[in-house]
This record gives C-alpha cells, structure tokens and sequence, in this order.
C-alpha cells in the first residue's frame, strides 16, 4: 500500500470572471456556491479552505492509498461510487483486496452559476468550458525517482443530468489525446523476480495470477495534448435559475498506473521501459501533488 497527500493549488477552483462591467451599476459574474446552511457564499475565486470544506477534508494533506474504479472506464463515461472504488491486491490471491475506504477518494461538488446584476439579480444560461486543468507535482515532489508520480492522478468530472470527463496527465506523450491505463494483469507484489503464482505447495500445480477485473481499462483525456487555452472544452449549459449547475469533481491515485519508482529486484525492472504497477514505498510515501482548474462562461455559440 503506497499513501501519498493531496495539495490544491493556491488559485484551486477558480472560476474566470466572463464578464465584468457594462455599465454603471451592471455586472456579470461566474459564481461558485461555497458553505453551508447560514454560511452560503458565491464567489468567483476559491481558496484551498473553501475546497477543503466542500470536499469534507479536515487537513489540508490527506494521505492517500492508490486505488482504481475496478471496471473498465471510459474517457466520457461514468465511474462507481467512491464506496465502490478498489484498494489493493495480496500476494497470491485473486482479484482486489475489497473495497476502498471512501477517504482515499476525494470528491466534491462544484454548484457553478452565472449571475448578472443591474436593477435586479438575472441568472443567464451561458455555455460553461474548461479553461485550464492543471495535474501536477506539488514543489516537494522534486526528486527523479517520484517525478512522475503526477501520472498516476485522475481526475474526473460529472456533470449533473449531463456528460462526463476523465482527465489524466501525460507530459511525455503531449502528441497523444488520449491515455489508456490496463487496469488487471499479473504483478510480482513480493518483488521476488517472478510473477505471482497461486497459492500451493512446491509439489501442487500453480499458476500466475492475473489481479483486477480480468480485460478493463481506463481511457483518459491527456491534459497534456489539449490547448484548453485557446480551445475551451464545453462542459454544458449552464442552468438560468440561482441554483445553477452542479459538477461533481472525483480525484485519485490509479494504482494501476506504471511508473518507474520500482524495485530494481521486480520482474518488471529488466524491461526497456522500468515501469511497473507496482510502485516502491520508498519513493512514493508521502508525496505531494496539485490539481487546478478554471472555468469561465461564453456565449452560444
């Protein structure tokens, strides 16, 4: 079991300003619904406290346990509860562990309105994009065995009574939109130079185990071959009431992403790439990463 930590960005969740200012006594704004109860506020920008909060965080870097979905996810499809995401896997047995605690899952829900203001409040049902989408190392995550720890982070968007979106990173393969990750295979989890057999005893035939949901995958947008810049991603029509439009935002560490921090006495360390599912403790424990993302609201197209 690898734990890492979440740090949000110092500018996490904010939502650009569309438009500000017509005229004397008018504005318009993109608005993002934080608190609760006697304490709700809109606001256009979102500080680390306000996303902890709407994602029920009580510190600000909460360890987390790699998991993965268990099924096989598309980049446009929907993924399970968090009650129903998967943990890790034991030597020498089948399948997963159980199911994940809910914790190593972060998720929130972003209610996202536009608002204009002249002689009275007006809720305008704009097209709401993605603008930016940031997945990265946090600045402590700086040495070269844990550097590609960012690779290992999905992101996903749902956006209520509408589309979905999974979004991972890839930076060495900016030329490629979108990412797939096998989610079952056999691993060496003892990092004894040999695949996992089932258990028996020397004189019993054994065979290698194949861990996960036997031919699932998961297929992600690769944020680092989209120019979201310059060509926004639509995320929806934004409802024209004052409750707006919800997106529940979904963040984990894929424990069946490959990456290089791996023992050197695994199976899979001889291999031209050096990547394996099974990542080392050592490199990984303790690492931070950061997720940002900005919204705005354009006109219909």
């Amino acid at each position: 079991s690898i734990s890492s930590t979440l740090a949000w960005y110092q500018y996490s969740t904010k939502a650009q300003a569309a438009f500000i200012g017509t005229s004397i006594g008018q504005s318009e704004n993109l608005e993002i619904k934080t608190g609760s109860g006697e304490n709700i506020r809109w606001k256009s920008n979102l500080t680390t406290t306000d996303v902890n909060a709407l994602a029920g965080l009580s510190a600000t870097h909460p360890n987390l346990l790699p998991v993965t979905p268990g099924i096989t996810v598309a980049k446009d499809g929907a993924i399970p509860a968090k009650t129903a995401f998967k943990e890790g896997i034991e030597t020498g047995e089948t399948g997963y562990r159980g199911d994940a605690a809910p914790e190593n899952v972060i998720q929130f829900d972003l209610q996202i309105r536009y608002k204009k203001t002249a002689d009275q409040a007006e809720y305008l049902d704009k097209d709401l994009k993605l603008v930016d989408l940031t997945i990265m190392n946090n600045v402590d995550t700086s040495t070269t065995a844990s550097s590609d720890l960012y690779k290992a982070l999905r992101v996903h968007f749902a956006v209520v009574d509408g589309d979905n979106y999974l979004f991972a990173n890839d930076s060495d393969k900016s030329d490629t939109a979108e990412l797939i990750t096998t989610t079952f295979g056999k691993l060496d989890t003892d990092n004894d130079g040999q695949w996992d057999k089932t258990l028996g005893y020397d004189w019993e035939d054994t065979t290698d185990v194949i861990y996960g949901e036997n031919n699932t995958t998961e297929t992600s947008y690769n944020v680092a071959a989209l120019d979201l810049a310059n060509s926004p991603l639509n995320l929806g029509q934004l409802a024209a009431n004052e409750n707006g439009t919800t997106i529940r935002v979904t963040i984990w560490i894929e424990g069946w992403q490959k990456l290089k921090g791996i023992s050197e006495d695994n199976i899979e360390y001889p291999s031209d790439s050096h990547t394996a599912a099974l990542w080392n403790p050592e490199v990984y424990v303790g690492k931070k990463f950061n997720v940002g993302m900005r919204f705005q609201a354009d006109d219909h197209q």
